[in-house]
C-alpha cells in the first residue's frame, strides 16, 4: 500500500510550536517530519513481519496480523487520519488507538466524540478504550483539557544545542562527571535503582521503566551510554541516542536515572547541562525527550536547563459500545 504523506506532513509542520520554527527553520523542520514520520509508516504498513511480530507479544483473540497494521482512514469532514492500536504497556487489557498523524485540526468536543467513536467502530476487535492523540504547545485548534477524564500521557521537552550550550551553567556542575561506559556490566545494579525508585514512587511504576537492553547498546554503540559519577561516586546511567524521532533531529534522551542517595538534591540540571556540552552543534540540532506527564520533577529539571515543553499526548476515553 502506498500513502501519499504529503497532507499528513504538511499538517505535523504547520501545527508545530513556535519554538520548533524559530530553532529549525520551517522547511527544515518540514524535511525532519518527513524523514521520522516516513519509515515508521513504511513499517507499519508495509511490513507484515512486524505486525506478525505485534500480534505475537499482545495476541487478542480472532486477530489477524494485518489488524495490527497502521491504517489511512477517512473521516470526512474530519479529514484523514493515519491510525493504530497500541496496548499501554503491552498489556492486552489495556487497548488504545493511536493517532499516529491527521490532516485538520480539532475544531470541538463533538468532533472530538465523533472521531473517538469512529476508531471504537475501526477497531472493534480490540475493544480499545481510549484514542491516543498529539497537541502541540500554542496550536490554534480546540484543546483537549476541556475532555472530561482525559488522562494525560507524556510530555515532548526539547530545546536548541546551540541555545542550550550558551546558558548561565547550573548549580553543582563540579560535582558531576559522565564517563562512558565501556560495557554493559551495571545492567543488574541500573535494574535494582528501578525497583528502588518505584518503592519511593509506586505510582511511576507502570508509567517509567528500565530501558529495554538493545536500545541501551544502541546508545553504547553511538557512544551515548555514560556512567554518572556524583563526588567520583557512580550515582546513576545517562543515555542519549543521535536520530529522528517525533519529527525532530538531533539528540534523544532515552535514560536519565539517579540513585536513590542523589535523588531530590538538585542536580538533574548539571546532569543533563554535562550532556548537552560535549555535543556537537549542527544546524537546527536539538536535545528532545519525552517525559511522563505525572512526572513534574523531571519536567521541572528540563525546563531548568533550558528546554521547553513543545507538545504531548493524551489519552481521550471512548465510553461508547461498537457499532459493528
Amino acid at each position: 500500500m502506498t500513502i501519499d504523506l504529503t497532507p499528513f506532513v504538511d499538517f505535523a509542520a504547520e501545527m508545530a510550536s513556535q519554538n520548533l520554527v524559530r530553532w529549525c527553520g520551517k522547511e527544515d523542520l518540514r524535511a525532519d517530519v518527513w524523514e521520522s514520520f516516513a519509515a515508521d509508516v513504511r513499517r507499519r504498513t508495509a511490513d507484515l513481519d512486524w505486525a506478525r511480530g505485534y500480534a505475537t507479544r499482545c495476541p487478542v483473540a480472532q486477530a489477524e496480523p494485518r489488524e495490527y497494521q497502521l491504517r489511512i482512514l477517512d473521516l470526512g469532514v474530519d479529514g484523514k487520519v493515519l491510525a493504530g492500536i497500541h496496548f499501554f504497556g503491552l498489556d492486552v487489557d489495556r487497548p488504545f488507538v493511536g493517532l499516529t498523524a491527521r490532516t485538520k485540526p480539532l475544531d470541538s468536543r463533538e468532533q472530538v466524540a465523533r472521531m473517538a467513536n469512529r476508531m471504537y467502530d475501526e477497531f472493534a476487535r480490540f475493544s480499545p478504550q481510549s484514542m491516543w492523540v498529539y497537541q502541540s504547545v500554542g496550536s490554534r485548534e480546540f484543546r483537549l483539557e476541556g475532555i472530561p477524564d482525559l488522562k494525560p500521557d507524556i510530555r515532548l521537552v526539547a530545546g536548541s544545542v546551540t541555545e542550550l550550550q550558551t546558558r548561565p551553567v547550573p548549580p553543582f556542575m563540579d560535582r558531576i562527571d559522565l564517563a562512558h561506559a565501556k560495557s554493559m556490566d551495571f545492567w543488574e545494579e541500573y535494574q535494582l535503582m528501578y525497583e528502588r525508585l518505584h518503592a519511593e514512587r509506586p505510582a511511576l511504576r507502570h508509567r517509567v521503566n528500565v530501558t529495554e537492553r538493545d536500545l541501551m547498546e544502541r546508545c553504547a554503540s553511538a557512544g551515548g551510554l555514560f556512567k554518572v559519577l556524583v563526588d567520583g561516586e557512580w550515582a546513576g546511567i545517562f543515555t542519549g541516542l543521535p536520530t529522528r524521532e517525533h519529527g525532530l533531529r538531533g539528540y534523544l534522551v532515552v535514560e536519565e536515572v539517579l540513585d536513590t542517595p542523589y535523588r531530590g538534591h538538585g542536580l538533574g540540571p548539571a546532569l543533563q547541562r554535562h550532556f548537552i556540552d560535549q555535543l556537537p552543534v549542527g544546524k537546527g540540532d536539538l536535545v528532545f525527550g519525552t517525559i511522563d506527564a505525572t512526572n513534574r520533577p523531571s519536567i521541572r529539571t528540563a525546563i531548568k536547563v533550558g528546554r521547553a515543553d513543545v507538545g504531548g499526548w493524551s489519552f481521550v476515553p471512548i465510553q461508547r459500545e461498537a457499532s459493528v
